[in-house]
């Protein structure tokens, strides 16, 4: 028995490769008169893509229906930057099925269209395929449970080694989980990786384990190859297809020209109009930014927000402003987060924000679709600094003590990627609240709707004036 698998992981909707890939798969579907499966091992939506973002990843299911695929399961750019009934929306009744075994309704549930493992026979062989993806801790505050990956590939392993002669997993995981689970020996024998990105050209062997991955973008197919007869070992190789090389699929270039003709009007929206453009600097407080972290301060009630300029890709210029304006300029998959605080540790966070050798700093990871990291730019408190250059902060009331308990909105990649080295562990687990499911985007396009603060925001105010 010969089984051929194609398998892509992390295409974050390169909407340039879809078309590539599908000629690539097409072109081994002719060639090969073996059985062959097609798999995607999640993020293949990205929300920075316009007609991704649009049509809530169903351009994508599209494409992966077009393309043949018979089995996807979820990264963590699906399962959170979708609202559980969007996810649902997306895979109900999709032409493939969708593996996962460690994600369930907050009540315990596993949805109609989610699977935790199928069972595919061939000839007299049976393949069985489980998914796994990263148990990040927001899919709880999305009304998800998900469960520790490592127990659930012990129990599906025990379960499903016996009903199977070849176990494969659909792994979002990344290398190093999946080199721990290989290294478990839990009779995994093909784990099918993602999320890290790695590129592994003939894989990596860890005792009876074969790891893949196909690095990012699309730019490459996994091609894996699996040789068993019943009663003898099964052999095991793989390979990268450069799909760059490849003439592009006549029938996802159709199918995504009809995304564009019937979706693509919603991104053209006016949203509002502006009397003057919205400018954005990297080095210095700009109104854009400061429109950003004003919205941001007053929607949540916080006391204050911080938000550096580097999530703004570029500034907006006078006119009308769409819809599509708006997610260019900020596409990343980000939220809010209200982190309570003690006024001298945002005197400290403040402090080393304003170090200009880190405004155009490269910065990457936790959804941040941008190049650097930018200006820090505040709302709700002024500030200045003293004859030691120490940070003050101001209220209506007067300075700001060191001790009162602040209120502070950020951007929640820059709690997780803490790019300034300043927040301490203890207020991280115990003082943070999560404002979803919004992402800044859609604050924005909130703000511009308000002439008033957008003319405010204009009029630059970044320090205190006796």
């Amino acid at each position: 028995m010969r089984v051929h698998m194609l398998h892509t992981n992390d295409v974050h909707s390169h909407i340039q490769m879809f078309p590539l890939i599908g000629g690539a798969i097409e072109r081994l579907k002719r060639e090969l008169g073996e059985r062959l499966i097609v798999l995607d091992l999640g993020d293949h939506v990205d929300r920075v893509q316009p007609l991704s973002d649009i049509t809530e990843g169903m351009m994508n299911r599209s494409v992966l229906e077009a393309s043949g695929y018979d089995l996807v399961t979820i990264g963590n750019n699906e399962g959170l930057t979708l609202s559980p009934l969007a996810l649902g929306n997306l895979y109900r009744d999709a032409a493939f099925e969708v593996i996962l075994s460690n994600l369930r309704t907050a009540e315990g549930v596993v949805p109609t269209w989610l699977k935790p493992y199928t069972l595919i026979r061939v000839e007299d062989v049976t393949l069985g395929f489980f998914g796994l993806t990263a148990a990040f801790h927001y899919y709880p505050l999305l009304g998800w449970t998900v469960d520790d990956p490592y127990e659930r590939a012990r129990e599906l392993s025990r379960f499903l080694r016996p009903q199977v002669d070849v176990l494969i997993l659909l792994s979002h995981l990344g290398f190093y989980a999946d080199r721990t689970l290989a290294q478990a020996d839990l009779g995994i024998d093909l784990i099918l990786g993602a999320h890290t990105h790695h590129r592994f050209p003939e894989g990596v062997r860890i005792g009876r384990t074969l790891l893949t991955q196909a690095g990012k973008g699309g730019r490459e197919l996994g091609w894996t190859i699996l040789d068993y007869t019943p009663g003898e070992d099964l052999t095991m190789r793989t390979q990268l297809i450069d799909v760059t090389k490849e003439a592009p699929s006549a029938r996802i270039l159709r199918t995504i020209d009809e995304v564009q003709q019937t979706e693509g009007p919603r991104l053209k929206r006016v949203v509002a109009t502006l009397k003057a453009p919205l400018t954005i600097s990297y080095e210095r407080s700009s109104p854009y930014a400061r429109l950003l972290a004003e919205i941001l301060r007053r929607e949540t009630g916080a006391d204050a927000s911080i938000v550096t300029s580097g999530l703004l890709l570029h500034g907006l210029e006078e006119g009308p402003v769409t819809y599509g304006d708006i997610l260019s300029s900020c596409p990343h998959p980000i939220t809010t987060c209200i982190l309570r605080m003690p006024a001298i540790e945002l005197k400290e966070i403040l402090f080393r924000a304003l170090n200009p050798q880190l405004f155009l700093r490269p910065i990457h990871g936790f959804g941040f679709r941008g190049k650097v990291l930018g200006y820090p730019v505040i709302a709700g408190l002024e500030w200045d600094r003293g004859a030691s250059e120490e940070i003050r902060l101001y209220d209506a009331r007067g300075e700001v003590e060191d001790e009162r308990m602040l209120s502070v909105a950020w951007p929640d990649m820059l709690l997780f990627r803490d790019p300034y080295d300043s927040f301490k562990a203890s207020s991280y687990e115990a003082n943070v609240t999560y404002c979803l499911p919004d992402f800044l985007r859609h604050y924005l396009e909130r703000a511009l709707q308000d002439d008033a603060l957008v003319w405010a925001v204009r009029l630059e105010k970044t320090t205190h004036k006796a």
